[in-house]
C-alpha cells in the first residue's frame, strides 16, 4: 500500500499543469488519513480550479487536520510535561546521592561520626586505658598499669 502514494505523487509531478491533478491527490490523501497533506492539496486543486464538491471535501478535512492538530500538540504537552516530572525526579536523586556522599564521614555506609570514635564512659577516650579503675563492676584490676592491676598479669 505505500507504493500507490509515491505512485501517485510522481503522476501528480507529470500532470502538475492539469487542474484537478492537485484535488486526485487530496482526495487521496484525505483517505489515507493524511490530513495535512490532504489540505494542502485540496487547497492548491481549488486554487487552479474551484469546484463546489471539492469545497465539501475540503472544509471536513480541514477540520479533521485542525482536530488531529490539536490532538497531537496535547499529546506532546503530556510528553513534555512526562519528561519534566523525570528530569525533576533525577535531579532531586541526584542532590541526595550528592548530600549523602558529602555528609559521610568516616566509614562508608555509617553516615559519619560527629565527633569521632570517642570511648565508652570512664574510659578516658582509650589511650591508655587510663579510666577503666571508674567501670562499674570492674572495681580495680591489679597487675595492669593504669587498670590498678589485675591479678597473674603483672
Amino acid at each position: 500500500m505505500n507504493s500507490e502514494p509515491e505512485t501517485l505523487n510522481f503522476s501528480v509531478s507529470l500532470l502538475e499543469a492539469k487542474s484537478d491533478t492537485p484535488q486526485l491527490r487530496g482526495k487521496a490523501n484525505a483517505l489515507l488519513g493524511k490530513w495535512k497533506e490532504a489540505v494542502k492539496d485540496l487547497g492548491q486543486g481549488q486554487n487552479i480550479d474551484f469546484d463546489e464538491g471539492v469545497y465539501d471535501l475540503q472544509k471536513k478535512v480541514q477540520a479533521k487536520a485542525a482536530a488531529q492538530a490539536e490532538k497531537d500538540k496535547a499529546k506532546k504537552a503530556k510528553a513534555d510535561e512526562k519528561e519534566k516530572k523525570r528530569q525533576e525526579k533525577l535531579r532531586k536523586k541526584r542532590a541526595a546521592e550528592e548530600a549523602a556522599a558529602a555528609g559521610a564521614g568516616g566509614f562508608p555506609g555509617m553516615g559519619g561520626m560527629p565527633g569521632g570514635m570517642g570511648g565508652f564512659p570512664g574510659m578516658g577516650g582509650m589511650p591508655g586505658m587510663g579510666g577503666m579503675g571508674g567501670m562499674p563492676g570492674m572495681g580495680g584490676m591489679p597487675g595492669m598499669p593504669g587498670m590498678g592491676g589485675m591479678p597473674g598479669m603483672g
